[in-house]
């Protein structure tokens, strides 16, 4: 074999070789492209929950009719089928420091008030709710604060005069037991701790009649 022979095989046994690596690294199906996965310490990787508080619905979303009677199962509500039932008792402090339980209200209609100082509409609500307290002797509001400190939530309440107990939620345990997902959240209980009702969004006084008399008639 002569030299151009030779030089020629090694020549067509380089391309050979080149076209193997080529169609062995794009076969079909085969993706060597770093993927984007979470670290896994990363908080914001599946599964981790989020800093950001749940927010209050939008002001095109207020929640409209009044307070939910629905007795039935409904899988798009979690408080569906619970309405009629004993409103299930906690024990929280308030801004003093002392233990306040649900229970201690037996005897009185109960408006259950879950709420935060950031919440918007918890804001635009609390004024109507200190006129109605003190326009019916029967009635408490009772206003669990969602996770925020005690001096926040007591400067909060001080400068807007309110004057029915607050009590503080610290690690979002109530508002969980109860399926808080949006705020302000209002439950009705009436004297014998029969929840009744519900309202996800901001109450008008109009709705505050309304949730009062659908506990004085039950």
């Amino acid at each position: 074999m002569n030299k151009n022979s030779i030089i020629l095989l090694s020549v067509g046994l380089v391309v050979l070789l080149g076209l193997g690596i080529f169609f062995i690294t794009n076969m079909p199906g085969r993706d060597d492209t770093p993927q984007d996965m979470p670290a896994v310490n990363d908080p914001t990787g599946p599964g981790e929950p989020t800093q950001t508080p749940p927010t209050q619905p939008a002001a095109g979303e207020q929640t409209t009719g009044g307070p939910r009677v629905d007795e039935d199962e409904d899988p798009d509500d979690p408080h569906a089928g619970h309405n009629h039932e004993f409103a299930a008792d906690f024990t929280l402090k308030n801004l003093e420091g002392d233990e306040v339980s649900l229970s201690d209200y037996r005897g009185k209609y109960v408006f259950l008030n879950f709420w935060a100082t950031w919440c918007v509409y918890c804001d635009l609500e609390m004024p109507d709710f200190q006129e109605f307290y003190e326009a019916n002797e029967d009635l408490v509001i009772l206003a669990v604060n969602y996770k925020e400190d005690l001096k926040t939530v007591k400067d909060y309440i001080e400068d807007g005069g309110y004057t029915f107990p607050v009590v503080l939620d610290s690690d979002g345990a109530i508002n969980e037991m109860y399926y808080v997902t949006a705020y302000p959240t209002t439950f009705f209980i009436d004297k014998e701790g029969i929840l009744l009702a519900y309202y996800p969004g901001m109450l008008t006084p109009e709705l505050m009649e309304e949730g009062l008399k659908i506990l004085k008639e039950h």
